[in-house]
């Protein structure tokens, strides 16, 4: 039976004197690669930040992370730092271990709702196509991810290797089974879960690895409706390529825009 998303949210505290220290067991059939994918470390850190920082009062608006070292399946320990709680806005720093090194490490700002703004953005709302008439693609495929036999891809884009001149990214994106509650561990397995759209300009399979990983949360849509996701390339050079993605809801609302930076290996 597949596994459920919400059990790989559990964390369990190390200490029963709320030191910030938390354990998990990092679950195998989720790798990219050396160790699980990205989505699933950047997911943990903030689970452990929400477990500290109370998500309905403040919610995690921003997150900066690095992944340094593939995170393996088996035990990890999670560790939760305040750096500042202030009146209605805290910075927290976590950071996940194993083996004896930190391999991941990330700041996050977490605030209460403000005044909203009168900003317009720029990011334009995608035309996506209906998501009942989109099929579902086949992820179990040799070379293809194992994480991603965990979720549900509807691709309306590029393919990876197909050697297009205009690499993007986009299609329908939600868990397979079990638990969609668009919580900030799920939002944050989504944005990370889709191919890379520089992939689409290649003709032959590379690998890459995301080094560094920014997020931002915009709303929270209710019920378990599919998440429309969009990418595209911004620069490339050096072995190193950095792309921003995006989810939105069916109607076009933004709910988390990423920036991610990526090496080719």
């Amino acid at each position: 039976m597949m596994e459920l998303l919400d059990a790989l949210a559990d964390v369990a505290p190390l200490a029963p004197r709320g030191d910030g220290l938390f354990e998990v067991e990092v679950p195998d059939g989720w790798q990219h690669g050396r160790g699980a994918y990205g989505g699933l470390v950047v997911g943990l850190l903030a689970v452990a930040v929400e477990a500290v920082e109370d998500p309905t009062d403040r919610p995690i608006r921003t997150l900066s992370a690095t992944l340094g070292h593939p995170v393996a399946a088996g035990a990890a320990i999670l560790r939760v730092t305040v750096g500042r709680r202030g009146k209605s806005l805290s910075t927290l720093t976590a950071q996940l271990h194993q083996g004896g090194v930190v391999a991941a490490e990330g700041l996050f700002v977490c605030s209460a709702d403000r005044t909203p703004t009168a900003a317009v953005g720029l990011l334009a709302p995608p035309s996506p196509q209906s998501w009942g008439t989109t099929p579902v693609i086949q992820v179990d495929a040799p070379g293809v991810p194992r994480f991603t036999r965990h979720l549900e891809f509807r691709n309306t884009g590029a393919v990876p290797f197909s050697g297009t001149t205009a690499p993007s990214a986009s299609g329908w994106i939600r868990p397979r089974t079990g638990r969609r509650t668009h919580d900030t561990f799920e939002l944050v397995c989504l944005t990370d879960a889709w191919w890379p759209a520089a992939l689409c300009a290649e003709r032959a399979p590379v690998q890459t690895a995301t080094v560094s990983f920014q997020w931002s949360r915009y709303a929270t849509p209710t019920g378990d409706a599919p998440l429309y996701h969009e990418g595209r390339v911004l620069a490339a050079g050096g072995g190193f390529f950095s792309e921003e993605r995006a989810l939105f809801t069916a109607d076009g609302a933004l709910v988390v825009l990423n920036h991610q930076t990526f090496a080719v290996s």
